[in-house]
Formats: C-alpha cells, sequence, structure tokens
C-alpha cells in the first residue's frame, strides 16, 4: 500500500514538475553532499580547482582524482581481548580516476546534460585482492542437498571498480519557458542521504545480520537509483523523490526458479523464489532554507519519509522471511555569528514478515562405528535424544510428516505448527523442540535522535564542541528459538539503512567510523550466545571537542581535534557469569559501554597534498566487565578443535575488557 501511494505520488510530482519547469541562466542549488565532495572530505568526488579541464562550445570536461596511502595499526579493538591475536597492522591505497562532462551552458545558462564518473583502484599491500572477492556460496554434495560448508574466490589483483557514475539532465531544457527554477533528473550510481545520513546513508550494502533487512552486498560503490530534483522556491526549498534497487532477483531464470522456499511451510510443491522478490527503496525529501539574515542567522530544515521493501530476506534460511520498512524524520541546522546548532530525530515503522518454516535439512554426521553418515538436523531418535541416521524407513517417515505439514497448514497456522515440535512421527522418530517455526510479525518502533552545537573562538583559532545522540534498543527477536521469541511482537531497536553515522561536531573514531568493535546484542536468560551490532544503534553517548587552528585562521590548512566521547547502552541485558558460564537469570548487566578518547590530525603540506592521522583509545566500561566471557555468533572458543580446548579457559577466547587501540596515518593527495 505504501508503494502505491509512493508510486502514485511520484507520477503527480513528474506533472507539477513538468508544469512548472524552465530554461533559465539560474545555476541551481548545491545540495550538501555536493558540497562536501567539492570540499573534498570523502570520495573522489567532483572536481577541484586542480584538476584538467578542457571546453569547446558547450561541451566542457574535467579530469581529476586523488591518491590515498595510509596505514592502520590497531589492538584490541574487535573483542577488547589482549589474549588472542586482537592486533591489526597493514597499508591500503586508494586511486580515484574522476570525470565530468557537461553539455548545454553556452545555449541554457546551465548544463542541460552532465555525466560524471569515478573509477576507483582499492588494494591492500600484500592481499591486493581484499576488496575483490565473490560472495560466500554455499558447497553442497552432489545429489543430497547437504551442505558442507562455503566458498568465495579471492583476485590476487588490486580491487578496480566503478565507484559512482551517473547521468544527470535538465528538464528545463526540454520546455521553453522563462521561471529561473531547474529541474533534474540523475540515474546511475550515485550518492544520496537523507538528513545527517543516519536513517538512510550512502554506504552501499551495509546490513544487520540478524534481521530480514540486508542486502547480498558490500561493496566499495553508490547504489544504483534515480533521483528526480530540483527547486520549488528559487533559492528557499528544494526537493527530492528517490528510488532505488538494492538488490534485483528476477533478472535471470535462475533466480526466479530455484529452491529456496524448499523449507516454507505450504511451499513444497512451489518452491521457487518466483518473480518480483527484490529490494526497492523509496525515499522522499524537502530541504528548506526557512530564513537567513545577519540579525537572525540562518535556519535549514529538512523534512524525509523512506520505505524500503524487502522481499526475500534471510534470518536462517535464503527467503524465510520479508522486510516492509517506513522512517520519517525531521532535521534542522542554524548557525549566527560564530554559534552553530545542528539536530535531527527520526521513528521507524512496518513491520518484518517471518514466514513458517521447517528447519529440518540434512547434515552430515558420525555413527556409533565413527563413520560418516547422513542425518537429519531436527529429528531425533528419542524425545531430546540426538540426530538419527537417514535410512529408507526413517526417509519415508520424515517426508510424510513433511508432506503433511506443508499440505494441511498455511503460514497462518502459528498455534498448531508449534504443538508439532516435540511430538513422535513415528515409532522411534521425534521431531526436535524447535523443528518448526511458526509464523509470525516483528513490529518495527525503533527512534533515534541527535543534536550538537559549536562556537568558534576566533582570536583564539578554537572551535568548542558538545553533543548528545540516542538510538533506541532492543534484543534479537529472533533468539533464543522457542515461544517466548516466535510470536507477534514489536523489536524497539533503531534501524538505518546503509547508515555510517560517526558524528559532524564530536566525532567519534574507533567506536562509531571504524566499527570493527562489538557490541553484544541485549540477551534473555535463556539465550546460549548474543549476536553482534556496530551500528547506531541501542546507545546513548554524549562528548565534547575541541579543535585548534592557528594557521592564517584556517580549517582545511591545518587542525588539531581532540573529542572524548562516553557511550551508554541504551537496552538492559541479562548479566554473563563467567565463572558458571551462563547468563545470570536475577542480574542486569551494567550499561556504561566505555569512553573513547580520540585525536585528530590534518595538515597540508603542499597544495593539495594532505598528512593525516586519526587516533583512537577506547576504555571499556562495567558493561564489557559484565559481559566478559560471552560467547558470540560464530564463538573462537568452540571452533577449537576438542583436543585444543584442554586446560584452556574459554574467557580468553571470548569478548573481554582490555584497552583497545587505534591508529590511522597517511597522505593524501588530490589531483
Amino acid at each position: 500500500m505504501l508503494k502505491k501511494i509512493f508510486k502514485k505520488g511520484l507520477f503527480f510530482g513528474l506533472l507539477v514538475v513538468a508544469a512548472s519547469i524552465a530554461a533559465d541562466t539560474y545555476k541551481g542549488p548545491e545540495t550538501a553532499i555536493q558540497k562536501e565532495r567539492q570540499e573534498d572530505t570523502s570520495g573522489g568526488g567532483l572536481i577541484g580547482k586542480s584538476s584538467l579541464s578542457i571546453s569547446t562550445g558547450d561541451l566542457e570536461m574535467s579530469f581529476g582524482g586523488r591518491t590515498k596511502v595510509e596505514t592502520y595499526q590497531a589492538k584490541n579493538v574487535v573483542m577488547l581481548n589482549s589474549h588472542i591475536p586482537d592486533r591489526l597492522n597493514y597499508f591500503k591505497q586508494t586511486l580515484d580516476f574522476t570525470t565530468n562532462v557537461g553539455f548545454g551552458k553556452q545555449k541554457f545558462g546551465y548544463k542541460a546534460i552532465e555525466f560524471y564518473t569515478d573509477i576507483r583502484a582499492k588494494a591492500v599491500w600484500g592481499d591486493s585482492g581484499a576488496y575483490f572477492s565473490t560472495l560466500d556460496e554455499d558447497v553442497k554434495l552432489d545429489g543430497t542437498g547437504v551442505v558442507v560448508g562455503n566458498h568465495k574466490h579471492k583476485s590476487l589483483r588490486p580491487y578496480l571498480g566503478v565507484r559512482e557514475a551517473w547521468l544527470q539532465f535538465t528538464l528545463n531544457s526540454l520546455f521553453p519557458s522563462k521561471d529561473a527554477k531547474l529541474h533534474n533528473i540523475k540515474l546511475g550510481f550515485f550518492p544520496f542521504t537523507l538528513g545527517r545520513g543516519i536513517v538512510l546513508g550512502d554506504i552501499y550494502g551495509v546490513s544487520k545480520d540478524f534481521l530480514g533487512i540486508s542486502t547480498g552486498y558490500n561493496s566499495d560503490q553508490f547504489s544504483p537509483g534515480i533521483n528526480l530534483h530540483g527547486e520549488l522556491i528559487k533559492d528557499k526549498l528544494t526537493y527530492d523523490l528517490y528510488f532505488a534497487i538494492l538488490e534485483e532477483n528476477t533478472d535471470t531464470l535462475g533466480k526466479t526458479f530455484n529452491f529456496v522456499k524448499s523449507n516454507t511451510i505450504g511451499r513444497l510443491q512451489t518452491p521457487w523464489r518466483g518473480f518480483g522478490k527484490d529490494n526497492q527503496l523509496y525515499a522522499a525529501r524537502m530541504q528548506w532554507n526557512a530564513f537567513e539574515s545577519d540579525k537572525y542567522g540562518s535556519l535549514d530544515i529538512e523534512p524525509y519519509w523512506l520505505y524500503n521493501e524487502g522481499s526475500d530476506r534471510w534470518i536462517e534460511f535464503d527467503g524465510d522471511s520479508k522486510s516492509e520498512l517506513g522512517s520519517a524524520g525531521l532535521g534542522c541546522e542554524y548557525s549566527y555569528g560564530d554559534f552553530e546548532f545542528g539536530a535531527e530525530g527520526a521513528f521507524n515503522y512496518g513491520r518484518e514478515i517471518v514466514f513458517a518454516l521447517d528447519r529440518n535439512v540434512l547434515i552430515l554426521g558420525r555413527d556409533s562405528s565413527g563413520n560418516v553418515v547422513t542425518k537429519y538436523s531436527k529429528v531425533l531418535g528419542s524425545q531430546g535424544g540426538s540426530s538419527v541416521q537417514v535410512s529408507t524407513a526413517n526417509k519415508t517417515a520424515v517426508d510424510a510428516n513433511a508432506a503433511t505439514v506443508n499440505s494441511k497448514f498455511n503460514d497462518t497456522s502459528s498455534d498448531v505448527l508449534v504443538a508439532l515440535n516435540n511430538t513422535e512421527i513415528s515409532p522411534g522418530l521425534w521431531n526436535s523442540s524447535d523443528r518448526y517455526r511458526p509464523y509470525y510479525r516483528n513490529k518495527y518502533a525503533g527512534w533515534m535522535f541527535v543534536t550538537d552545537l559549536a562556537y568558534k573562538f576566533k582570536k583564539a583559532d578554537l572551535k568548542l564542541a558538545g553533543a548528545y545522540g540516542f538510538a533506541s534498543g532492543d534484543k534479537n527477536p529472533h533468539l533464543p528459538r522457542n515461544a517466548s521469541t516466535e510470536h507477534n511482537k514489536t523489536y524497539h531497536g533503531f534501524i538505518g539503512l546503509q547508515e555510517g553515522y560517526s558524528g559532524p561536531r564530536v566525532p567519534s573514531v574507533l567506536v562509531l567510523d571504524s566499527r570493527k568493535l562489538k557490541r553484544p546484542l541485549s540477551v534473555s536468560a535463556e539465550s546460549r550466545e548474543a549476536e553482534d551490532d556496530a551500528t547506531f544503534t541501542d546507545m546513548h553517548y554524549i562528548g565534547t571537542g575541541l579543535k585548534w587552528f592557528p594557521l592564517n585562521h584556517d580549517e582545511k590548512k591545518f587542525y588539531l581535534w581532540t573529542n572524548v566521547l562516553g557511550f551508554i547502552k541504551a537496552h538492559r541485558s541479562h548479566k554473563y557469569d563467567s565463572v558458571a558460564l551462563h547468563y545470570d537469570h536475577d542480574r542486569y548487566a551494567s550499561n556504561f559501554l566505555g569512553i573513547e578518547w580520540n585525536v585528530r590530525v590534518k595538515y597540508e603540506m603542499l597544495k593539495n597534498l594532505f598528512l593525516f592521522g586519526d587516533g583512537a583509545i577506547f576504555f571499556p566500561g562495567t558493561y564489557y566487565k559484565d559481559m566478559k566471557g560471552l560467547p558470540l555468533s560464530g564463538d573462537l572458543y568452540n571452533k577449537l578443535n576438542d583436543a585444543n580446548k584442554t586446560d584452556i579457559d574459554p574467557l580468553n577466547y571470548r569478548i573481554s575488557n582490555d584497552t583497545a587501540y587505534f591508529l590511522n596515518a597517511g597522505l593524501d593527495y588530490k589531483f
């Protein structure tokens, strides 16, 4: 329904725009992203003054780019555990070549057509293929369907790909008019964010693995999309209507006709994915310059809206869920003289639909003689016993049971499916306690708020800033897998799409920017392990920063910037007993995550040649002390062979509370 409303609104918007577009000499407003890219804070960006430009008549071409060589040094930044080799040390190089082509400046007074590309080469020294590999794919035994692992391929050559490539044309050039407001359509790979990039950022492929809202990609490029944008009130009010395809599943027969639904209840005879199971994004925003004067300062306001429909998402199996995520928010920026203030708030709505599922699959195991055999994962030899070996007799019984369930029940038969767990399906064969997952829904109800302010003391070349941020949190809505979670409920954790927020006025280098640190999700007392989430969710933070820029009063020439931030968990979690190795049913862990102190420096040694460095120390709080020894998904201790576990303390392989250190430094040259 929301998607239909948006499509109708988009069509109506096109009609309105077509009626008001014009050809004139007005250049049009620059978006915040364009300004940021021209100032060159990230990415290849639009060409600066040092680029090579060629023009002949209405045709203009510019070439440029940048190269960055940097090193990373880190200790305890993942597990906060000095007993394991939790240390990183490597060099990385990034090279961007950019091209900008425009046509029509002389004829129309603006670029009627514009094309831009950023070709990026990226490599870790000594591991050139680190950023260039295929996705993980399951490895199955031929003819059995048994998954025995996964694999991916990595090239030995440096990563080379298209980071940004878009075509834009101005609708005004198609219709004769005297109106000075420009309206444009942009198509291709380009960055698009809402507000500060919290609700929607431009890091294509970033996802939440424990929710069914992920994409199958995490590449160094911008997401593909279409953006209709322009002015409604000259120099005052702009609009954007945005559409993106985050994942396409209908471009080949192999994607529409396959067996991803074979474990979904009711789909035994139609196990294929089918048509139209894509991941699509719709967004709209307005940017309003409410006022700008010497007397009252300047105020910019940005309301926005987002809807993401992700069909056939992954929680336990491919295609076992669907996500309908909406977000709405409002941001503002105010400045008066040397004072700056900004704030933004947003909330989630929508739902995650979790389909009814038969979790039983074939796995490899050993029989009593030690031979490798094929077993059922969710069919037991006795109630609460071990998995049974596949034989002709039990295969017939298990298949008959599955066929009965699939033919008799549909996605709404939740209560009946729960009752089928822990039942005897034939003499000597029992369903496990979690074989059948019922159909249920998780309602999205997260929210966030951030605010910061700064004041510049010009005579001292100093800028003092403060910041506060909040994002709601919750526990994993799918764990543990039993009746306590598998029912309709509300998920209160805030969800941002492609988000990479680290704070503009008081930035976090290690916790919110690097994002290597494991932050366990809240757990219930019956959970056996925890997932982790490094995104901007489930936290409060408060911080202050001081920036010093003594060279010609210019922050771009040189600055030394130091920030201190404290982080507090928003949703409480049961404490983990590191002696008994289980959760404490009666006690909750502290919510104090810790304190980060960071220092940032940047110096323009020669024109467009910058020396930069970011250093940070994280002092874990009492939360990590209370969760010390907690097993996370993919637990390192459990990966050890049984022979290696003799006289080994599990605490030495799991999340701990040692101090973390991080350093990133290098050279950055724009040309």
